[in-house]
């Protein structure tokens, strides 16, 4: 009996190292985002106001910044305008040396 009460630990240790991320093949994860702002500049070109109102949506998303930003001026109601921007958040790294840093005095 102790013999496989060690065989289920192990293999659930084992099982909680893998890599799930619990999403099925029919809904794959999401891996581009958007964000969106009133137009604030002239034109087609976004506005340094709704440039800055993007940037500091995606700092709320991606907490290690963003890459590949994909930027659009689409139409809105009412004869105005939205910047819109698709990303990828950046993806997350742990290293053992940053670790081990925090852990020191």
């Amino acid at each position: 009996m102790a013999r496989w009460i060690v065989i289920a630990a192990a293999a659930s240790l084992l099982g909680a190292c893998g890599s799930f991320d619990g999403m099925g093949p029919v809904d794959p994860p999401r891996e581009v985002l958007g964000v969106s702002a009133p137009q604030t500049g002239p034109g087609d070109a976004p506005g340094t106001e709704a440039v800055q109102i993007l940037q500091w949506k995606v700092s709320q998303i991606c907490t290690h910044g963003y890459i590949d930003p994909h930027e659009a001026v689409e139409p809105a109601a009412d004869d105005k305008q939205l910047v819109d921007w698709q990303f990828r958040c950046a993806p997350y790294r742990i290293w053992m040396r940053e670790l081990a840093e925090g852990m020191l005095p």
